[in-house]
């Protein structure tokens, strides 16, 4: 024991002498945490992506997919949002701030502070970063990659292909799998991860379902989707317990965690309506979800804000009129229960909420499109209706409709006809991922579907061009001289983008 003391002292005593200089800095405290713990990096990383995926993104991407419409004066963001007046000033904050020196950041500290010691960390943190690095590919096209995230050592990143991009992702996937996959971890996530608490096996199946939703992309998806399912020890979301999305807290709860796209509702009144486009189509089929997507204008009408960028008084929500204009707002499914009796005024039917809606990003209804999708271009017709049919019923019982209304509607609904099976299956994913931040504007770009006619009054060059792409941030474009000319967000711009 004496020995051991002394050892110690000696210890104490040379570090002491030899670090003098670092204790005597009076600008750094000894006591600073250099570096912050991986269960706070995690969770960090995981709100900033949740709320990102609710924020402008899902703003941008729901209006141009015709989910919502802009309005209010010009001016007012929403509403040039609606007429395709997207600035590169727009998209500063949401690719720096948000994306890259926000959640990327973060995970990109994690990995390397996990790597090698606590795999289970570093596994989640690749799986996460190729899906925030999937979204920003598919927002912006070619984008800073296998130079990026590197601080100070490169301010000027060069921009990756997108293509290449995508393929340095399922590798990535298969990374963070095989982290996941390891026999101990020095530390090993639970209530820190927000969005799977700890659950290993939940990671891996959204890994995997991932992949299929990225094979979708390519020409040879059967083949790619084929590899994907063989793989050893593969699995897949199998309901709506495993979907990937973020819940938020209510407001009663804790002010300022609501929903983000709460949030923008309650701060931002009378800018983002659901979109005529969208309503009118669920009108058409009595879709029992409007109950939940939407507020009714009067009983049980629901009315969607025009497709048009105008002032006109007659197109564009405004109480004064007479009669009033106004239009049906989004309801509890993106914005939590209901917390007070509805009033009706000259704004229309307002509502209160609880604000802990989820943002949802990957849902276990959406891979049901993805197999019924699969499944039909493999030749297997039957099976795809099987697919398709689970994919309506995931969604509905996600939304709170009753069984009886989801089988009838099934019934009315569910039979893929010859000639329009792939339009059936994507207008019935696009209604199932409302909310769900950019793949809903990604599926109309690489099928056609459904079919949308631009914005009235717009700057569209015609009405059958519609925004294809964000543009480059200025903040990049003055920079960083790598980054790449584009004339305007009517550009085809990603390699699967045909």
């Amino acid at each position: 024991m004496k020995n051991l003391f002394k050892i110690g002292a000696l210890a104490v005593l040379l570090t002491t002498a030899t670090s003098c200089n670092n204790w005597l800095d009076v600008n750094q405290s000894p006591n600073a945490i250099v570096k912050a713990p991986l269960p706070q990096v995690l969770t960090s990383a995981q709100v900033q992506l949740g709320f990102n995926m609710g924020s402008d993104i899902h703003r941008y991407s729901s209006i141009i997919a015709q989910h919502f419409a802009g309005q209010g004066n010009q001016g007012v963001q929403n509403r040039e949002l609606m007429g395709y007046v997207i600035q590169p000033t727009d998209v500063n904050n949401t690719f720096r701030a948000q994306f890259y020196s926000g959640v990327l950041a973060d995970l990109e500290a994690m990995i390397k502070d996990a790597e090698g010691k606590s795999p289970y960390y570093a596994g989640i943190a690749k799986i996460l970063k190729a899906y925030t690095f999937h979204i920003i590919t598919d927002l912006w096209g070619n984008v800073p990659f296998s130079e990026a995230l590197k601080g100070t050592e490169n301010l000027q990143p060069k921009y990756d292909n997108s293509e290449a991009i995508y393929s340095a992702l399922f590798v990535m996937l298969d990374e963070g799998i095989a982290n996941l996959n390891a026999s101990s971890s020095e530390f090993v996530p639970a209530a820190d991860d927000v969005i799977f608490a700890g659950n290993r096996a939940r990671w891996r199946t959204f890994a995997y379902t991932l992949q299929t939703r990225l094979a979708l992309r390519y020409t040879d998806k059967v083949a790619r989707i084929d590899a994907i399912l063989a793989k050893a020890g593969a699995t897949f979301m199998t309901a709506n317990t495993d979907n990937f999305q973020l819940n938020f807290q209510a407001t009663a709860a804790a002010a300022g965690r609501e929903n983000p796209i709460h949030q923008f509702e309650i701060r931002r009144q009378d800018q983002f309506f659901p979109n005529a486009t969208f309503v009118s189509r669920m009108n058409a089929k009595a879709d029992p979800r409007r109950r939940w997507y939407f507020t009714p204008t009067s009983g049980t009408t629901f009315l969607g804000a025009p497709n048009n960028y105008t002032a006109d008084a007659t197109t564009v929500f405004n109480p004064a009129a007479t009669p009033a204009i106004v239009f049906s707002r989004m309801h509890i499914y993106l914005r939590g229960d209901s917390t007070g009796t509805a009033t009706t005024s000259a704004r229309g039917r307002v509502d209160t909420y609880s604000g802990a809606g989820a943002v949802r990003m990957l849902t276990y209804s959406e891979y049901q499109f993805i197999r019924a999708e699969y499944l039909f271009a493999k030749g297997q017709t039957a099976n795809a209706q099987i697919a398709f049919q689970e994919g309506i019923r995931a969604s509905m019982q996600l939304a709170g409709v009753p069984a009886t209304s989801i089988t009838a509607y099934i019934n009315a609904n569910g039979t893929l006809n010859t000639g329009t099976e792939l339009q059936q299956i994507i207008e019935e994913k696009y209604v199932a991922n409302y909310g769900v931040a950019v793949e809903p504007w990604s599926d109309w770009r690489r099928t056609g579907f459904p079919a949308l006619t631009a914005t009235l009054n717009s700057v569209a060059p015609s009405p059958t061009v519609l925004p294809r792409i964000l543009p480059y941030p200025q903040q990049e474009r003055d920079s960083n001289p790598n980054t790449p000319a584009r004339a305007n967000v009517f550009e085809k711009s990603v390699f699967w983008d045909k």
